[in-house]
C-alpha cells in the first residue's frame, strides 16, 4: 500500500500540468484574437508571458493540491488532456518566434502568427484534437495512436487544401519532429503514474501494448 504523502503528491503534479495546460490554451486565444482587444498587443510577447504564466500558474496549483489528500484517480484523464492540447497549440509557434524575429523582428512575428493561422491553423487543431485524444484513451487503458500515426494525421491535414504551395507542409513536418518524443514521453507518464500508485491503479496491457520497446520507457 502506497502512503497517502505520495498519492498526493502525484495528484499535486496533476494539477500542476492542468493549470500549465490551461493557461496555454488562454494564451493561443489571446494570440489569435489579439487584433480584436481594445490593445493591440504584439503577437511576441503574448507568447513568451504566456509560458512564463503557466509555469507560474503550474507551480501555485502544485502547491495548493498538495496541502489537501487525494484520492489516487484524481485528476488523472485531464492532467494528461489539458497539457497536451496547451502544448498543441502553442509549443509549434514558440520555435518558430526566435526564425520569425530574425527574420522580421518583433514585427515579423505577428505576420508569421497570421500566416500560420491561415495555412497551417487546421494542422495546429488536428494536432491539439489527435494528442488529447490519444491521452485520453491512454489513461482510460486502450489502444492509441502511435506518434508516427499522429505525425502522419497532421501532414496529412497541413497538406489539404494547401498542398499546392508546399512549403506550408514542410514547416509543419519539420515542426512535427520535436512532437515524437513528446508523445513518447506522455505514454511514459501515463504508466508512471500508474505504476506509482500500483494500488489503486493497475496498468491495463492496452497501455504496455501501446508503448514503444513493448512498455519499457
Amino acid at each position: 500500500m502506497f502512503r497517502t504523502d505520495q498519492v498526493t503528491e502525484v495528484v499535486a503534479r496533476r494539477a500542476g500540468r492542468i493549470a500549465f495546460g490551461a493557461v496555454l490554451i488562454a494564451g493561443a486565444a489571446l494570440l489569435v484574437n489579439r487584433r480584436v482587444l481594445p490593445l493591440d498587443v504584439p503577437a511576441a510577447p503574448v507568447m513568451v508571458v504566456s509560458w512564463m504564466a503557466a509555469f507560474l500558474a503550474a507551480a501555485l496549483a502544485r502547491r495548493q493540491a498538495s496541502q489537501s489528500p487525494h484520492s489516487a484517480g484524481a485528476l488523472f484523464k485531464a492532467s494528461i488532456v489539458v497539457p497536451s492540447i496547451g502544448i498543441a497549440l502553442m509549443l509549434p509557434l514558440l520555435i518558430h518566434l526566435p526564425f520569425a524575429i530574425g527574420m522580421g523582428g518583433v514585427g515579423g512575428f505577428d505576420s508569421w502568427v497570421t500566416f500560420s493561422c491561415v495555412f497551417a491553423g487546421p494542422a495546429h487543431l488536428a494536432l491539439a484534437f489527435v494528442v488529447a485524444h490519444r491521452g485520453a484513451r491512454l489513461v482510460e487503458g486502450r489502444r492509441a495512436l502511435t506518434s508516427g500515426r499522429v505525425f502522419l494525421i497532421v501532414t496529412l491535414v497541413a497538406c489539404v487544401p494547401f498542398v499546392v504551395f508546399v512549403v506550408p507542409p514542410l514547416i509543419v513536418v519539420a515542426t512535427g519532429i520535436p512532437f515524437i518524443p513528446l508523445l513518447r514521453y506522455q505514454e511514459r507518464l501515463v504508466a508512471r503514474e500508474r505504476e506509482v500508485l500500483g494500488a489503486e491503479l493497475t496498468t491495463p496491457r492496452a497501455i504496455v501494448c501501446a508503448m514503444p520497446h513493448g512498455g519499457r520507457p
